[in-house]
């Protein structure tokens, strides 16, 4: 048996001698490798699209079961950019990050109760609203839920039964009344108050060039008479005396300029078409006529009680749908695996934790 095994495995050393030997000479001679043909170059093309597509496939967040993929990420991102240049791109991202998952717990929410909802309903509310049909069929997905939370915004704040199940429970924070609309005006003043508005001419008589006293006492007083004439302006008198500086100056508000007391006294005063007296400066003499003068007052409260009224609403609307978003986070789990883009994952309900520094 022994004798038998040894003579198997020396006859297979043997053949396996000759085979390098003989392998080199049977070979055919190499062929040089052609260029690859337009369907390869295709075919490999093809094969990174794939390749990037499945990369933009890739999950990145999971909320209530729907799942957040690196493609959605990335455009949500770029349309914040748009609006928030000057922050950096981790906080935009986070921000991006943090309203995709509201919206999937906003629209999910707002399916439970939407189940009569028809696609048709969908076109037809938009149709009426001269948007473009193809528009809406392009972009079906996104207007219908658009609407679903519209309706459930509308719902809870009372301003809608169309989803049936609803409580309004918000619409008496969001109701504004005739004392909410004093109060504000009562305790935002400024922002119904038009300042005083000017429009102010200058003439600077410089030191430099009427070195003379007497010869630029005797200018400016004849520039004073000119100014208080009807008819001449500005060009007469620079083409009259060169060395005259002049300047015309409108003044929006006059409180956040600052003069020489004399100066103010007379803008202050002086009303349209008054001419100043000849007022010493460290570096010359200066004159000013008012062109035009519009006296600052503070807006009645009948004519601005509308404009309030709407203010408030805005902002009583906004807050509230802050405070529903904030509701849904603290029902729900939001998982957001790492990923590529941010080391900073969103958080479980708590107190949400602060996003990264622009700093």
């Amino acid at each position: 048996m022994i004798k038998l095994t040894l003579r198997i495995v020396l006859v297979h050393l043997i053949w396996q001698m000759i085979w390098q030997i003989l392998l080199p000479q049977s070979l055919p001679a190499q062929e040089e490798t052609a260029p690859p043909t337009g369907e390869e170059r295709a075919g490999g093309e093809q094969r990174i699209e794939t390749a990037e597509r499945r990369r933009y496939n890739d999950i990145v967040g999971c909320v209530r079961g729907r799942i957040i993929t690196v493609f959605e990420l990335e455009r949500k991102t770029e349309q914040l950019r748009a609006f928030f240049p000057d922050k950096s791109l981790d906080s935009v991202r986070w921000d991006a990050r943090v309203r995709l998952a509201d919206r999937i717990l906003l629209v999910e929410t707002a399916r439970r109760y939407a189940k009569g909802l028809r696609d048709e309903d969908v076109r037809r509310f938009y149709t009426s609203r001269d948007i473009e049909p193809t528009e809406v069929d392009d972009n079906f997905d996104i207007y219908k839920e658009d609407l679903l939370i519209d309706f459930y915004f509308a719902a809870r704040l009372g301003f809608s039964d169309s989803l049936k199940g609803v409580q309004p429970d918000l619409a008496p924070f969001v109701r504004v009344t005739p004392e909410d609309i004093r109060s504000y005006y009562r305790n935002h003043v400024d922002e119904f108050t038009i300042a005083e508005n000017l429009i102010v001419e200058w003439i600077l008589f410089p030191k430099a060039v009427f070195s003379d006293h007497r010869e630029l006492t005797e200018v400016s007083a004849t520039c004073r008479e000119l100014m208080g004439e009807a008819g001449n302006d500005l060009q007469e008198i620079e083409a009259r005396w060169p060395g005259c500086l002049t300047k015309r100056e409108e003044i929006p508000d006059l409180n956040k300029k600052s003069f020489t007391p004399a100066l103010m006294e007379f803008i202050r005063s002086g009303r349209t078409g008054d001419v100043s007296a000849v007022i010493p400066l460290q570096n010359g003499l200066i004159m000013a006529r008012i062109v035009e003068k519009i006296e600052g007052r503070t807006l009645p409260f009948d004519e601005v009680q509308t404009r309030i009224a709407r203010v408030l609403r805005r902002a009583k609307r906004e807050q509230a749908r802050r405070s529903i978003v904030a509701e849904l986070e603290h029902l729900e789990i939001i998982v957001f695996p790492p990923n590529i883009f941010d080391p900073y994952p969103v958080l479980p309900p708590g107190p949400r934790a602060a996003p990264p520094s622009d700093e």
